[in-house]
């Protein structure tokens, strides 16, 4: 809390505090996304009770004031990280990549979940499906988006895989490129560029 002018370690009344009071919309998504560790036993309950709270029952802030605040973070993120050219597909930060899908799925979370108990998960498939159940998203979308967060899940970690890091670019004239393409089902590269397209334009 409080960026670099805060303390290292906060108390859990700190914590508190600052997240009832001060804490911006994307601070609010992270703690959706936030797990305990370890630690004494006792804290750790108190704290996941904590994080229940913060992250999923109180009221969501203002609709508006949310969207606007996360899209000038993303915005930034993609100014200042994205690196794209004809051949290297920046698969999270690229327009309609999944840094993309993950903000519109966590902006439907945030602003649901403190009444519907379904969307309290970290897990993202349930989330989309806890959001086509309520009736938040329409049978479409949930398609849409349910095979996009699939598609940039199996890609993202095949890419890894083959190179070894923790890398966001997809190389299409790299040697493990058609490699993957066969991995996933896909008769060629040229194919699964255009099925990444497909999903960009949707999301």
């Amino acid at each position: 809390p409080s960026g670099h002018q805060g303390l290292l370690v906060s108390s859990h009344q700190s914590f508190l505090d600052y997240h009832m009071n001060q804490a911006s919309a994307w601070e609010r998504t992270a703690l959706m996304r936030a797990r305990v560790i370890d630690g004494d036993e006792k804290f750790m309950n108190t704290l996941k009770a904590t994080l229940k709270h913060l992250a999923f029952e109180t009221p969501p802030p203002d609709e508006v004031t949310a969207c606007e605040e996360m899209d000038g973070i993303r915005t930034r993120v993609k100014d200042e990280l994205m690196r794209e050219d004809d051949t290297h597909f920046d698969l999270k930060h690229g327009a309609g990549g999944s840094d993309d899908l993950d903000a519109i799925i966590q902006h439907a979370q945030l602003m649901n979940s403190h009444t519907i108990p379904r969307l309290r998960t970290t897990n993202t498939f349930e989330i989309v499906a806890g959001l086509q159940v309520e009736g938040i998203i329409s049978e479409e979308e949930f398609e849409a988006l349910s095979s996009a967060l699939h598609f940039y899940r199996t890609l993202l970690s095949r890419v890894r895989l083959f190179t070894g890091h923790a890398t966001r670019i997809f190389d299409t004239e790299s040697p493990y490129a058609e490699k993957i393409a066969k991995i996933m089902g896909i008769e060629s590269v040229d194919k699964l560029v255009e099925m990444l397209e497909q999903h960009r334009k949707e999301v």
